[in-house]
């Protein structure tokens, strides 16, 4: 930024002096004059900006809901069906169907079993609409209106809630909101001195991102509190697999070459749907799209996004699901990407997974650091580490007949294919057939690395073992002599004793 001052007076010119005299001294207290005067000059361009970067009047962006996904392997099924009982899930709905915790244990007892159940809405109690479907109250998060949940048994070892939170009308037009909003640029100090220019554009960017973590972090606090799993175990550093669903009443959301240009519609970078090369497209859903990872959102790693344009759903379609009202839309989406996203979660699983695995190989490495740790505190944390292997195991087998079975993987999945298929050698390539290939390598590779890894860290604690017994049996030897002489010394005291009694009588 140009530092050039405009033309002052003599008084103008000596406090301007002083002031950057005094920020040279204290540039944490007193502000940069000259900060000032570009901050001046560049502020002149935010109306510009907030213009370029706002949606048009006749547009809207409507955040309609959010879905969590949760998984429950052979260490978290007591958790599981410990939450059942507090929530009150564990009895039969008012269908007089089979109890949710009656079907998991019997899906886990079955060798590579596989199903689906379907709790339907889930409301707040007290609320009189749960009379009205299926009885399933739980306290919700203060954004969300209520809540849809499915289970899925993907084998005898997985099972997995995804939850659809919908959010209430207030919150949902909180990504409009925002982008609407008149921004002033700022100066932010940095440490150590200087400053960083936050202008319109990057503070909505910032506001959009604060929206997503707000929002992902209300429905995975839900899990933790409600039912937690494997994921509430912290098992991908405190994330869970989320994915938002958000409309557009004009815009074509991750628009591709046939959708036309819309590059100049800069207020969908910043909702990171600017581009649709990455996207995956609905084939019997024209206009839904998936996308994961976000582009831009390096922080969200495991977020994904559903969106669409309001006229990619035909009013005959959305008849069956509540009449063609907002919600309607909701509930059409969620029947065709619920079983998807449960697809979706195994490969952040696997990531958790990977993660656990890089810990134990890496604290079994006789580093110099940790030799000055106590032994004792070394095998706490190795027996830790084995605990955790010990779901690697049973669900990194199954995954990999799982993924070798094509049609029950993809039964009932949406088939999603590549927005832009010049990135893939087989035109015909569907999302799950990508799913299935990546989770079926990556489970071979986590059974080969886990059964090393337990190899090493048992080796490993043996010689922690064997250590500590050769210090233990120096220390005895070391303490029998001591044994050794406090007997002398006690049987030359008794002696002397005795000697002195007899001379006195």
């Amino acid at each position: 930024m140009s530092q050039e001052t405009s033309v002052k007076t003599p008084r103008q010119s000596i406090i301007f002096r002083f002031q950057r005299y005094g920020h040279r001294k204290f540039p944490l207290i007193i502000p940069d004059p000259y900060a000032k005067e570009d901050l001046k000059i560049l502020q002149k361009r935010d109306e510009e900006e907030n213009a370029k970067t706002e949606p048009p009047s006749d547009e809207l962006i409507d955040l309609r809901c959010i879905w969590a996904v949760e998984f429950y392997t052979p260490s978290q099924v007591a958790q599981l069906l410990s939450g059942f009982e507090k929530l009150g899930w564990d009895r039969e709905d008012i269908r007089n169907r089979i109890s949710p915790s009656i079907w998991v244990q019997s899906f886990r007892e079955t060798p590579l079993a596989s199903g689906s159940f379907n709790f339907g809405a889930i409301h707040r109690p007290g609320d009189k609409r749960s009379l009205s479907t299926h009885g399933w109250t739980a306290l919700l998060p203060p954004c969300v209106d209520y809540a849809f949940a499915s289970m899925y048994s993907l084998t005898s070892s997985i099972t997995c809630i995804v939850m659809c939170f919908i959010l209430d009308e207030k919150y949902s037009g909180r990504f409009d909101e925002r982008l609407r909003h008149k921004y002033k640029t700022v100066l932010e100090p940095i440490a150590g001195g200087g400053y960083r220019l936050l202008n319109p554009p990057w503070q909505k960017t910032a506001a959009i991102q604060a929206i997503r973590a707000e929002m992902r972090a209300a429905v995975a606090n839900w899990f933790r509190t409600q039912l937690p799993g494997l994921f509430a175990s912290g098992i991908i550093e405190d994330e869970f697999p989320t994915c938002e669903f958000v409309t557009l009443h004009k815009a074509q959301p991750f628009p591709n070459k046939d959708e036309g240009d819309q590059a100049s519609k800069e207020w969908l970078s910043l909702l990171d749907m600017d581009h649709g090369f990455y996207a995956w497209l609905a084939e019997k859903s024209p206009g839904l799209k998936f996308v994961w990872p976000p582009l831009r959102d390096k922080g969200s790693r495991f977020h994904a996004t559903i969106a669409a344009r309001e006229d990619a759903f035909s009013k005959q379609a959305l008849q069956r699901y509540g009449g063609g009202g907002r919600q309607s839309c909701v509930f059409y989406v969620n029947q065709r990407v619920s079983g998807l996203l449960s697809r979706w979660g195994l490969l952040c699983m696997l990531s958790g997974f990977e993660r656990c695995i890089n810990n134990m190989r890496d604290s079994a490495t006789l580093k110099p650091v940790q030799r000055g740790k106590p032994p004792l505190y070394l095998l706490r944390e190795l027996t830790g580490y084995l605990s955790q292997s010990m779901d690697i195991a049973p669900v990194s087998a199954d995954l990999q007949h799982l993924a070798e079975q094509n049609a029950i993987f993809e039964h009932g999945l949406e088939i999603f294919k590549p927005g832009d298929s010049h990135f893939y050698r087989d035109k015909g390539i569907t999302l799950g057939q990508v799913w299935r290939e990546g989770i079926r390598r990556r489970s071979v590779w986590l059974e080969n690395i886990d059964r090393s890894a337990r190899d090493l860290l048992i080796q490993y604690g043996t010689v922690i073992g064997s250590h500590e017994n050769i210090k233990l049996q120096k220390r005895i030897g070391k303490l029998t002599w001591i044994l050794v002489l406090l007997t002398a010394v006690l049987a030359y005291l008794t002696y002397c004793t005795l000697l002195s009694h007899s001379a006195t009588l």
